[in-house]
Formats: C-alpha cells, structure tokens, sequence
C-alpha cells in the first residue's frame, strides 16, 4: 500500500509542477518590443509630471533571478535644477531592466541628464520613450523655452521614493510554498484514510 500511494503523490506533484509550467508559460502574452512614437521636447515636457537637471550617482539594477525585462531597476539623481513638479536634492526613480520594456538604456554613472519623469502613487518612473537624455545646453533651452528657467531643488529627501517589489516577491513565494505543501499534505492524509 505504501508504494501506491508514493506513486500516486509523485505523479500528482508531476501534474502540479507540468500544470504551472504551463501556466507560466502559456498565460504569457505575445512578446512585444518598445517602441517609441517621434516626438519634440515640448511633448516630452507636456507628457511629463517632474522635469530634472542632474547627476546620475546610482544604478540599482535587479539582483538575482530576473524575471522580466521589465523587472525595475533604481536610479538615484543628485538634483541641481527642476524645471517642472517639485523634487529633493536626491530623486529615485524606476525605469524597466532592459529597453525591450522601454527601459532606459546606456545610463551612466557620473554623468548629467535631463531626466523627464513620470509620478504614480508612491513611485517616480522614467521610460526609454519619455524623453531622458544626456544633458547638454541645447536640450535644456529647449526645455526652458517651455518651463521658464529651473528652480533649485526644494529639500534634501526626494518626497517620492522609488518602490520596492521585495515584499510583493516574498510574499508570493510563500504563498506558492504554502500551496505545495498544503497538496501535498492533503494527499498523505487521503492515502491514510484510504487504507
């Protein structure tokens, strides 16, 4: 008896771990590329809810298993002008891992940028398609012919920070734990009882 229903539970732990991995990899929609529309600084300005000048002091990219390219990286800013919304003397914000999700690409440490940031909630974000730049004398003359000339930055904390999907992916690996673990103990107990 003992030998069925080692049998049993393994090929159902075999159907479980087959169904997930179809879950996985089935749910999953068509790859789609970034692809970004042309636009003009003025759009790039208007689609904007907080516009930098700074240095680029930081570059948190995901660590471990990444997921997606999609998976957030964290950029941290030493802000010297804002040209829209308000900002710290330090900003943090997201950006995707990789440019196939519209990701910023080619960011460097140590160099100045026009970032062109979007707020939602408790995050700022920035997109490969949303106009971050290199800075340079043209770009912000571009961006003050529509914003007015910056202002310094209005503290020292950024009063959005970047978010942070730890929780979210602990939380959900427990729960998948839990899950195999509780089947699993269904299983033995209807063995049992079967016998």
């Amino acid at each position: 008896m003992p030998m069925r229903l080692l049998a049993r539970t393994t090929r159902l732990l075999l159907v479980m771990m087959l169904a997930c991995g179809m879950v996985v990899t089935v749910g999953s929609g068509p790859a789609l590329a970034c692809s970004c529309a042309m636009a003009q600084t003025p759009d790039y300005v208007d689609s904007s809810d907080t516009i930098v000048l700074g240095t680029l002091v930081d570059i948190d990219e995901p660590r471990g298993f990444v997921m997606s390219s999609s998976d957030p990286t964290s950029y941290t800013v030493d802000v010297e002008a804002v040209f829209k919304g308000e900002a710290g003397r330090r900003v943090v914000f997201e950006s995707a891992v990789s440019g196939a999700s519209c990701g910023l690409e080619g960011m460097a440490v140590d160099r100045r940028y026009l970032f062109f940031l979007q707020d939602g909630g408790d995050t700022r974000s920035a997109s490969l398609c949303g106009g971050t730049a290199p800075a340079s004398a043209a770009l912000q003359a571009e961006v003050e012919a529509v914003t007015g000339p910056g202002s310094p930055p209005t503290g020292e904390d950024d009063p959005l920070p970047a978010g942070d999907l730890t929780g979210w992916l602990l939380g959900a690996a427990a729960a998948g734990i839990a899950l195999v673990g509780g089947v699993a103990f269904w299983v033995l107990r209807r063995g049992r009882a079967a016998e």
